[in-house]
């Protein structure tokens, strides 16, 4: 009993740590661009509130975002210097 309500109060105090960073970033977020509307604020407050969920969705859409891998490249022929002509070598 004692070690659950031990747990319970480190994840709840980790869980509000996380969500204060949250909510200080986005506030500073809108600040920086002035941005900053009765709308937006709520949306920050409900954003640090949820943040495992904002996070899930800031990272799918950071995965979305990013470019396709084009082919990949063969790897070129390690020569050594014995193999190279001198003219090669001197420059």
């Amino acid at each position: 009993m004692t070690g659950t309500l031990v747990l319970s109060l480190f994840g709840g105090g980790i869980y509000c740590v996380i969500a204060g960073f949250f909510l200080t970033f986005s506030f500073a977020e809108l600040i920086e661009t002035r941005n900053s509307s009765r709308f937006s604020a709520a949306l920050a407050v409900v954003s640090a509130l949820f943040w495992p969920v904002a996070l899930a969705v800031a990272t799918l859409a950071a995965l979305m975002m990013r470019p396709k891998a084009g082919p990949v490249l063969r790897p070129q022929a390690r020569t050594s210097a014995a193999s190279q002509p001198a003219e090669r070598l001197a420059a």
